[in-house]
């Protein structure tokens, strides 16, 4: 079984290892890349191709919403989990009519959970 290839974007450091960490003991996954903001992220997203994304959205230089807006120009097809510490649901509204999968707070590590394992069955079934 070829496990997902995910790729991090998350301009917290503390946030950002805690995150590659956890993903990494998920067998189904492979953490192939990170980045701390979108401007870093994009060329590595064009070259390495991953299948999904986990996204914060506040971020210096290129934030979340310029991202997404990028990778929608550019047809890339990868899946997005927005995970952010900000609740409102503006955003989360904003998120999903730009194609990503799931928005999820950073306080709600259950739904995050939830949200990667339907995603990684998905992208399973469809490979």
């Amino acid at each position: 079984m070829v496990p997902v290839r995910v790729m991090v974007v998350e301009d917290n450091p503390v946030m950002l290892t805690s995150l590659r960490s956890l993903l990494k003991r998920i067998p189904e996954l492979s953490v192939v890349a990170a980045a701390h903001n979108g401007a870093e992220a994009l060329p590595i997203i064009q070259e390495i191709r991953p299948q999904l994304l986990i996204l914060d959205i506040n971020m210096p230089q290129m934030n979340g919403w310029e991202l997404l807006n990028e990778l929608r120009a550019r047809d890339c097809s990868v899946q997005v989990i927005v995970l952010t510490g900000d609740p409102k649901y503006d955003f989360e509204e904003r998120a999903l009519d730009k194609g990503i999968v799931a928005y999820v707070t950073k306080d709600n590590a259950r739904l995050f959970f939830d949200t990667l394992e339907q995603v990684i069955d998905n992208l399973k079934s469809t490979s």
